[in-house]
């Protein structure tokens, strides 16, 4: 009887994720004006993010846990929202028995680009539990406006 053996390569089951929510960032929140989306840096630390839309206003709202309001840095920068952090650990590890550690400190960054209808002037963000909350409103778009055109007889 014949053996088979089987090797499998590690599956990262949290790359994959964040490979599918690159993909729908790019996918469904890059303006059609050719440019493409900006890559979430991979910087070992996740922030995850929800983008909604809410009274006219495009929110992008990120967990950042454990982080001060001081440790954030929010930017736009030819149309690209960054946001940008640290997550700093309280004790130095010298004299402390680490039983278990599934933290991860560190930098964290995370950059997408924003549609060109948004009012860049008004951005605004705000920190409360945990959250970023970035708030940006959309431009109005003017009406197209309807012109009667008379039908002259020839």
């Amino acid at each position: 009887m014949s053996r088979i053996v089987r090797t499998l390569a590690p599956f990262d089951a949290l790359s994959e994720m964040r490979q599918v929510m690159d993909a729908f960032d790019r996918a469904l929140f890059t303006p059609n004006n050719g440019g493409a989306a900006m890559p979430a840096a991979n910087t070992g630390l996740t922030l995850p993010l929800e983008i909604l839309e809410k009274d006219g206003k495009v929110l992008i709202r990120a967990a950042v846990p454990g982080v001060v309001p001081e440790d954030l840095d929010v930017s736009v920068e030819d149309g690209v929202l960054s946001i940008r952090g640290e997550l700093k650990r309280e004790f130095e590890d010298k004299d402390v028995r680490v039983y278990r550690r599934e933290y991860t400190y560190g930098t964290f960054s995370r950059s997408l680009r924003l549609p060109d209808d948004l009012d860049l002037d008004q951005i605004d963000a705000e920190f409360k539990n945990g959250f970023v909350t970035v708030s940006i409103p959309r431009v109005e778009q003017p009406k197209p406006e309807v012109r009667r055109v008379e039908v002259r007889a020839s």
